[in-house]
C-alpha cells in the first residue's frame, strides 16, 4: 500500500470516529503542517520525513 493511500485511509478513519467531515486544511493543522504539504503527500509529489509519520500516528 502506498503512503498516500495510508494517509487517506487515516483521514477517513478519523472522520468516521468523529462523525464529521474534516477538510484537508483542518487535518494539516492537526498535524502541524501546511495544507500544501498535506496535499502534496496525498498526490505523492512529496513524502513526509520520519518525524511526520509519527505525528500522523500520534494524532489519529
Amino acid at each position: 500500500m502506498k503512503l498516500a493511500q495510508i494517509i487517506h485511509k487515516i483521514h477517513k478513519l478519523i472522520e468516521a470516529k468523529e462523525i464529521k467531515n474534516i477538510t484537508k486544511r483542518e487535518m494539516a493543522a492537526r498535524l502541524g503542517i501546511s495544507e500544501r504539504t498535506y496535499i502534496e503527500w496525498l498526490r505523492e509529489t512529496n513524502e513526509p520525513i520520519l518525524r511526520e509519520p509519527c505525528l500522523i500516528c500520534y494524532h489519529s
